[in-house]
């Protein structure tokens, strides 16, 4: 392995940078419960789950202060790992692992970096114990063995402020992708306004048919243009028809997959988290090389002279209709639930005039519009971000000298 080290890195074991610590809530202080999420780092349990997960007593949590890792022992192949930066310390659950960095070889925003990759790569899985039956632990004590190269501080902490930028250009994006969503959200309450005095019907009465997709498995990564692929329930989950989230289906397959998305159609998850279920987007376009899966269904409407498809894809989008579907969805799991044909279409929606329809379709459109181009620029800066990490992180792409000589001249300076 001496040779694939990058020039200038050297190669150390997790144990000669970093140490586990243990300290427990011995005194019963009144320190903030967290949870280690995959996406989203600590948060506090009582914002991340919808009642309390964890025990009254917390004299056995371990307490993680700013600048401490903790990785879900049990979850760390999943990703489930942070380093505390928002809270000035927590409570964490004596199921997780909490360490810090020991050497002033390394920063520490790099080493969650590297330790993120790692663990989502299965980097980590022969250290770890437990069959194919059962969840795999990772023990601090197996995980301070695992070797890995690093670079000199100066160039870590040079890696760090790049990806920085790109995470805080995708947090921006992100930010305004939820301001359109919300005011796409404002148009609909004309409907509201102007639905109150509005006839009522079912929606079996507006719609001519209501058409499934075919269960095939695939690969979950990006589509050549050769290539045919099939829907995921992600498809349209952001209240937005977003066709690249798919799976690649072979050719063997091709013969089983049936329904392509039409052009002024909606596409509607019969089957998600209760939270999710009933998700639906308009279709603008026909798409011939995807297909829906047996998850989502295609919504044609019987007369478009009198229903605006546009509007209607709003009105399922409100809350009151998600509410409503998610109450008529049913399943053995708690965490997939399914709507019926018969409970969907027995749905009842105020129906005001067409051009009243046709007005809150067109405002919405553009919201939608610009929201659509701030998705393809998200995707674009979440791709890139991501191979610029893989690069970096593993020195074959390596920055500018005078990018490393900033750090450098601040570590002088504070010395």
């Amino acid at each position: 392995m001496q040779s694939s080290i990058p020039l200038g890195w050297q190669e150390l074991r997790i144990g000669q940078i970093a140490r586990e610590i243990s300290q427990r809530n011995r005194n019963s202080a009144d320190i903030p419960v967290l949870s280690v999420t995959k996406h989203n780092g600590f948060v506090r349990s009582s914002e991340y789950f919808t009642r309390s997960v964890h025990s009254d007593d917390t004299s056995n949590y371990k307490i993680v202060r700013k600048g401490q890792f903790a990785y879900a022992t049990i979850h760390l192949d999943e990703g489930s790992i942070a380093l505390l930066k928002d809270f000035e310390h927590g409570l964490i659950s004596p199921m997780y692992t909490v360490f810090e960095a020991s050497s002033a070889l390394v920063c520490s925003d790099y080493l969650f970096l590297c330790l993120k990759r790692f663990a989502l790569s299965g980097r980590f899985d022969p250290y770890s114990n437990g069959g194919v039956n059962r969840r795999k632990s990772i023990s601090f004590g197996d995980l301070k063995a695992f070797r890995f190269a690093l670079p000199p501080l100066t160039e870590q902490r040079a890696i760090v402020e790049v990806l920085g930028a790109m995470e805080e250009a995708i947090t921006k994006s992100e930010a305004l992708i939820g301001e359109l969503s919300a005011g796409k959200g404002h148009i609909l309450k004309l409907y509201e306004a102007e639905s109150a005095s509005a006839p009522k019907m079912k929606l079996r009465s507006m719609v001519k048919s209501l058409t499934a997709g075919v269960s095939v498995g695939g690969e979950a990564r990006g589509k050549y243009d050769h290539e045919f692929g099939v829907l995921r329930t992600s498809s349209v989950s952001s209240g937005i028809f977003l066709p690249d989230q798919l799976k690649v289906i072979s050719e063997d397959n091709l013969d089983r997959v049936a329904t392509n998305p039409k052009a002024d159609c909606i596409i509607i998850s019969r089957a998600n988290t209760p939270e999710l279920v009933g998700a639906s987007a308009y279709v603008r376009e026909n798409h011939n090389n995807v297909f829906l899966s047996d998850k989502l269904w295609q919504i044609d409407i019987r007369d478009r002279k009198s229903v605006n498809v546009r509007w209607l894809s709003l009105v399922l989008g409100t809350p009151r209709m998600r509410k409503m579907m998610s109450v008529r969805a049913n399943g053995t799991s708690s965490s997939m639930q399914n709507i019926s044909k018969s409970a969907f279409l027995g749905l009842e929606v105020s129906v005001p005039a067409i051009k009243v329809q046709n007005a809150i379709a067109d405002a919405a459109d553009v919201f939608e519009t610009r929201q659509l181009q701030e998705q393809s620029y998200l995707n674009a800066l979440k791709s890139t971000r991501a191979a610029l990490a893989q690069e970096l992180l593993s020195g074959r792409l390596r920055l500018p000298e005078s990018m490393i000589a900033r750090h450098r001249e601040k570590s002088e300076r504070a010395a």
